[in-house]
């Protein structure tokens, strides 16, 4: 499992110093893309499976996608399970690419879900009735007095 990166170094680096054939990289979410795309920077631009917009629960491939895949030379993913759907289609292609899971190698620690702070309460959104006590300020009426004033010439 450790050669996989390795392997995937090598065929970048082999790719910009050569300049020959710029390797066919595919990455299945979008910080994954960020992170491939400012290493191959001036060498090409891998192509990315799961848009920002895109649920990873329900995703399913389009045809584009299921020929990028097909032609990948590499594939940078998080690893098993993530995203869920990605697995399968691995291994329905006729011929494997090298599969780099981002989250299964040294040195990445991986922390536990969070908890506290800002992570608990996210359904209480619905009970900020309190913001409706600034009907004071909807009053306008006391602004009439700067009518008094004289012009400025």
């Amino acid at each position: 499992m450790r050669r996989l990166p390795i392997l995937a170094t090598a065929l970048l680096v082999s790719a910009s110093g050569v300049r020959a054939d710029v390797p066919n990289i595919v990455v299945d979410i979008p910080p994954v893309f960020s992170l491939v795309s400012s290493v191959m920077q001036g060498v090409g631009t891998p192509k990315l499976l799961l848009r920002g917009n895109d649920s990873p629960h329900n995703f399913a491939l389009r045809p584009s996608q299921r020929r990028d895949l097909g032609q990948a030379d590499i594939i940078f993913w998080i690893g098993e399970g993530l995203p869920p759907w990605l697995e399968k289609a691995q291994a329905s292609l006729a011929q494997a690419p090298i599969a780099v899971a981002l989250g299964e190698q040294a040195g990445v620690v991986q922390l536990s879900f969070r908890k506290g702070a800002l992570f608990e309460n996210q359904g209480e959104h619905d009970e900020h009735d309190e913001h409706d006590e600034h009907d004071e300020h909807d009053e306008h009426d006391e602004h009439d007095e700067h009518d008094e004033h004289d012009e400025h010439d």
